[in-house]
């Protein structure tokens, strides 16, 4: 009997550490790189993805050795919306497989469902070793907390203290190469805010004020370092994540609707709300362009200020444009191309120039409508030219500025371009 015991408390003990290590090292995986002639450490995604792909399958595979009959069981007795969400998971595995057959890139296609498959699995494990244990969960839950708040930590640290052994903070974009401040973790740390939140309010259920606090620091924290973000996803994740958070405090009733929770409650919402408006504010630079609505000229020249209709030919007989009121996508002007030669007409903006340190993004926008546009593509569309310091240049017809042919409606087209 004792040796049984033993050897149960074996399984429960390897089963907590690789439980600790599938949450636990994956954001902190780092590979080594050369910066300025030196060796430092960088935080990418590719690994941190073969990290939970191979702490994964360990964890898949030993539970499938040492809680077989566990996962049996749980599979004929958890609820019927979990087996639909299992189900759901597997069709849409296949689904992706399928998809191969017509990808353009079909072992892209077949990468996510490789994907998907780990996390069907994975699900299904999880799921059977959170039913047999609580201390499973709690490891889990633990693990994934603390993990961020070590990112976190660093990454405060990092804004304010180079440090030798990881990439430089990239100056010329607000914060952009911190040991986790990628979009993509500043979204993932939103997303894990709120179960530290959810220790929070466990530590206070339980009177354990100092846990409770403890928590709450990171909480805190993680806050400040998400709020430094250029990002306006994790805005939009915050408050989407704590309004969800909130209705489900209060559907498990674990949040009664006395007065006083009900204030905590709005304030609470109305702070994240806030959060999110500041965020979708976040990040809109000023628009360079001179007179960008055309909304000022001179009506002895007919011509919007610093806007030239081009090409320039004396004795051209043919009207290739104007500046008009008589429509507008907003304001009251707008500028019009007539295409009825075989010329390559445009308005040409006044140049815009930067000083160091020059910006490694910029965003270019425009609306236009159209009626009977015959020629499309890059003879259609927004396009800009770009002089650097050594004095070459290139333009960019990115086709994603490109116009609908036809007859339509003001159309918006947008991209970004980046310069590294």
């Amino acid at each position: 009997m004792g040796k049984l015991s033993i050897i149960n408390s074996l399984k429960v003990s390897i089963t907590s550490f690789l439980i600790c290590a599938l949450f636990f090292v994956p954001p902190l995986i780092f590979v080594p790189g050369r910066f300025n002639d030196s060796w430092i450490f960088v935080n990418y995604r590719e690994p941190k993805l073969v990290a939970v792909q191979i702490l994964a399958w360990l964890l898949i595979t030993w539970s499938t050795i040492a809680h077989f009959n566990e996962l049996k069981a749980v599979l004929f007795h958890v609820s019927k919306t979990t087996r639909i969400m299992l189900a759901s998971l597997c069709l849409l595995t296949l689904y992706i497989c399928l998809s191969a057959l017509w990808a353009a890139v079909p072992h892209a296609a077949l990468y996510e469902a490789y994907q998907w498959a780990t996390l069907c699995f994975l699900f299904y494990v999880l799921l059977t070793l959170f039913l047999i244990s609580k201390r499973f969960w709690n490891t889990a839950l633990y693990s994934l907390v603390m993990s961020f708040a070590i990112v976190t930590l660093v990454g405060l640290v990092q804004t304010q203290v180079e440090l030798p052994f990881l990439a430089p903070i990239d100056k010329k974009h607000f914060f952009s190469s911190t040991f986790g401040a990628k979009n993509t973790c500043f979204v993932t740390l939103a997303s894990q805010l709120f179960l530290v939140l959810y220790l929070v309010v466990q530590k206070l259920k339980e009177n354990r004020r100092l846990l409770s606090v403890f928590f709450g620091f990171i909480f805190v924290m993680e806050l400040i370092y998400i709020s430094i973000s250029s990002s306006r996803t994790t805005y939009v994740a915050v408050t989407m994540g704590f309004i969800i958070f909130l209705t489900l405090q209060f559907l498990t009733g674990r949040i009664r609707f006395s007065k006083k929770a009900t204030l905590v409650a709005c304030s609470c919402v109305v702070f994240f709300s806030s959060l999110i408006v500041l965020g979708l504010l976040k990040g809109i630079g000023p628009n360079l362009v001179a007179n960008p609505g055309f909304e000022t000229g001179s009506n002895k020249t007919g011509m919007p200020k610093n806007w030239n209709l081009y090409p320039h030919r004396k004795g051209l007989k043919v009207r290739l444009g104007e500046w008009s009121a008589s429509t507008a996508h907003s304001g009251d002007f707008s500028v019009s191309i007539i295409g009825k030669e075989n010329l390559q007409i445009g308005w040409k903006g006044k140049p815009i120039f930067f000083e160091p340190p020059y910006p490694v993004m910029l965003s270019f926008s425009g609306w236009s409508k159209a009626k009977n546009v015959n020629e499309c593509g890059k003879n259609y569309s927004l396009l800009f030219k770009i002089i650097f310091t050594d004095h070459t240049h290139a333009w960019y017809r990115p086709p994603e500025l490109n116009f609908s042919c036809g007859t339509h409606d003001w159309e918006l087209k947008k991209t970004a371009k980046y310069w590294y």
